[in-house]
């Protein structure tokens, strides 16, 4: 009795396994295989949590598993700085605390939902907006004054606040508050020397160390050379240039080690 060829593999022909080009029969009568079939190309999806997280990945995939069932890939998603602004601002209303605050923490999330948000009655939503660096200075300066002294901590450390904001939270009630103001590389002059003589060490500490920080990105002195720019911190350094005759005598006295 002939054994039927019933595999779905392209190439078969009805009948008999003998009759079948890809199988074909054994000296025993039974099937095996025959010819190798030509090598095909397989192309494999690539997981969509990998797609999620990917900051390479079109923008349109990300939209799409934006709705995805899986709380882990909507954070990816909200998280991913390829999303789509408009698919991150309705993120943004997402009940899954997660998925929402990293569309909140993002700072291709659309600056007007950032904004919404800085009135929001939740503190949590407030916080994530104020240390976004994509927030807008308008709802920066409603940030600034929340209640909440975490809140307007974000506001102080946040890369996006501008000299002027950080002027008015240097005169914060709140230590913590003054001390990343301090650390604030957007500090202009006038702050930074308001805080020197701040009540709170810490916020003195940190004044200084942005100061010599200022000196060395300033004048091109290295950040190893603390004796030069310990000579130069109490002097008008924001004024001189590289060249000035008191750099070139601090770093004459104290050269690079």
């Amino acid at each position: 009795m002939s054994l039927k060829c019933s595999a779905p593999v392209a190439g078969h022909v009805g009948g008999g396994a003998a009759n079948c080009p890809v199988h074909g029969r054994t000296s025993k009568g039974a099937t095996t295989a025959g010819p190798s079939l030509p090598p095909t190309v397989q192309v494999f999806a690539l997981p969509s949590l990998d797609v999620a997280e990917s900051p390479a990945s079109d923008p349109e995939a990300l939209r799409e598993l934006s709705g995805s069932r899986e709380a882990g890939v909507r954070e990816a998603v909200a998280e991913n700085p390829s999303t789509p602004p408009d698919v991150l601002a309705l993120m943004t209303q997402e009940e899954d605390r997660g998925v929402r605050d990293h569309a909140l923490d993002n700072p291709s999330t659309a600056p007007e939902a950032l904004e919404a948000l800085a009135k929001s009655g939740d503190v949590g939503a407030r916080d994530v907006v104020a240390g976004n660096p994509g927030t807008p200075v308008d709802a920066l300066l409603i940030l600034m004054q929340d209640r909440d002294v975490l809140v307007r901590e974000r506001v102080a450390e946040n890369t996006n606040t501008p000299a002027d904001v950080l002027a008015a939270l240097a005169g914060d009630g709140e230590a913590d508050v003054r001390e990343r103001v301090a650390e604030n590389p957007n500090i202009d002059r006038e702050t930074l020397l308001a805080l020197v003589s701040d009540e709170d060490e810490v916020v003195r500490f940190d004044v200084s160390a942005n100061r010599a920080r200022g000196i060395c990105a300033t004048l091109g002195i290295d950040e190893s050379n603390a004796a030069a720019i310990d000579s130069l911190r109490e002097q008008a350094w924001w004024e001189m240039t590289p060249e000035s005759p008191a750099v070139a005598l601090a770093l004459t006295l104290h050269p690079d080690a």
